[in-house]
């Protein structure tokens, strides 16, 4: 998502009008209809993401071990 909102700008709008069809107002709506829902809220608790981005981690180097 954070992909195609860089890069709506001119020239991808240009394209979606242009070449394919689209109209500027359904770029926008596809957008709204499917933005990130934690990108909005700025309520991003990043010490809690960050400890369970830790235990996962921990997790995954425990399989890996095990596999080897």
């Amino acid at each position: 998502m954070r992909c195609i909102r860089s890069l709506c700008g001119d020239i991808l709008l240009g394209r979606f009008r242009g070449g394919w069809g689209v109209s500027t107002h359904s770029v926008y709506k596809w957008l709204k209809l499917f933005a990130d829902p934690l990108a909005k809220s700025g309520d991003v608790d990043h010490e809690a993401e960050n400890r369970r981005l830790k235990r996962e981690l921990v997790r995954v180097t425990e399989e890996r071990d095990i596999l080897n």
